[in-house]
């Protein structure tokens, strides 16, 4: 006990001297430590000072019923110490079975009650809906999806070619009870999310290095302009001069679209018009990436035989040409690309909080679904 008490001495007396040294000040009247002890047996607290001034030892709770932390933080301090652990393997614990899992279920209900406060007799789908948390189903229904469009974006991963044949898929069918194997189990969950016909990009993670990246350069004449503040024929005017300014370059203009069942991006340089409608699960960056892309090629080589010529990228953040922006919203030639890993996270997490707010819609006779309906974060909650 003197060594730990000795040990954070040192680390807070480290603490005030960096304080002092930036021009910060730690009030000894202002604070307080927490001890977290492994011990069982009675023990003294430990007395730490600041500034040769002794701070008190509160217990160690994080909340009560009438004072401790806030909602934020009580969350927080679960998903880091608890749910972590909780989320850890469950990808291989996954395939345990139904009972085995229901195990896990009081821990986050408990704790969920405790960060909002709840009474014991609230709803379990009550907590989850103020806490903004995934009951653990879905959640683990979550990681596995994403784990496995990983190992479908690794060349090499030795499961991605993993299959059953004919006839041990017709003994997983006629002994349903049986745990069928990873990957047949994940392919159940595309059927019910409707995910079966997405291509994942192949990743190559040696081909290119980030600290190799080069640093693009591109031109933001709008810098000093919010697009919330300013209307936009006041940025049309400032493209306007900005595109005086660089008359002597032949303008290419892309634009890239994305509604609920549609993604598209277009390409227009002079009288070439070109859209492309892409895959729906692709994101709007995607859509602006591959824009761009497919504008390179449209580009003279002729024009780069002179070692001066420049090619200036420019970001606009109303459109300047509308043309693109309608060709980017109705195209109809399909681009057979692949959808990025980062993009395939952001439609599974649509679909399984859509999937989330089906089974709320379902507690009709729960007074909370009256209240809060829709299923979202609350305007200050950690997401």
């Amino acid at each position: 006990m003197r060594l730990m008490e000795q040990q954070t001495q040192n680390t807070v007396n480290k603490l005030v001297k960096w304080c002092d040294e930036n021009g910060h000040n730690i009030s000894a009247g202002r604070s307080c430590c927490v001890h977290f002890c492994r011990k069982r047996v009675l023990h003294p607290d430990p007395t730490i000072c600041i500034c040769e001034t002794q701070i008190p030892v509160v217990p160690e709770v994080l909340s009560n019923t009438s004072w401790g932390a806030d909602r934020i933080s009580l969350i927080r301090v679960y998903q880091s110490i608890v749910l972590s652990r909780i989320d850890y393997g469950s990808v291989v614990y996954g395939s345990a079975r139904d009972f085995m899992l229901k195990t896990l279920g009081p821990v986050h209900h408990a704790v969920l009650r405790i960060c909002s406060g709840a009474f014991r007799t609230s709803s379990v789908q009550s907590f989850y809906v103020t806490c903004n948390q995934l009951p653990l189903n879905l959640r683990r229904k979550k990681q596995a999806l994403t784990y496995y469009f990983k190992i479908l974006s690794v060349p090499s991963h030795s499961l991605k070619n993993v299959n059953l044949t004919i006839s041990m898929k017709r003994i997983y069918d006629a002994r349903s009870h049986n745990i069928r194997p990873f990957m047949e189990r994940t392919k159940l969950l595309l059927s019910e999310l409707d995910l079966n016909d997405v291509d994942i990009h192949q990743r190559n993670i040696l081909q290119f290095q980030p600290w190799n990246a080069p640093h693009f350069h591109y031109i933001n004449p709008f810098t000093t302009y919010s697009k919330s503040d300013i209307a936009p024929v006041a940025f049309q005017r400032i493209f306007a001069y900005h595109r005086s300014r660089y008359s002597d370059y032949s303008p290419i203009y892309t634009d890239g679209s994305k509604r609920t069942d549609y993604v598209g991006c277009g390409v227009v340089m002079e009288d070439n018009v070109r859209g492309y409608r892409l895959d729906n699960c692709c994101s709007i960056f995607t859509a602006e990436a591959i824009a761009l892309y497919r504008a390179l090629p449209l580009i003279d080589p002729k024009h780069f035989i002179n070692t001066v010529s420049i090619l200036i990228f420019c970001w606009i953040p109303s459109q300047g040409n509308e043309q693109a922006d309608i060709v980017a919203r109705s195209a109809t030639t399909e681009l057979p690309i692949t959808v990025p890993l980062c993009d395939m996270k952001r439609v599974i997490q649509h679909r399984i909080d859509n999937a989330w707010l089906e089974s709320w819609n379902l507690q009709t006779n729960n007074k909370l679904h009256c209240v809060k309906p829709v299923i979202g974060a609350l305007p200050v909650m950690l997401m």
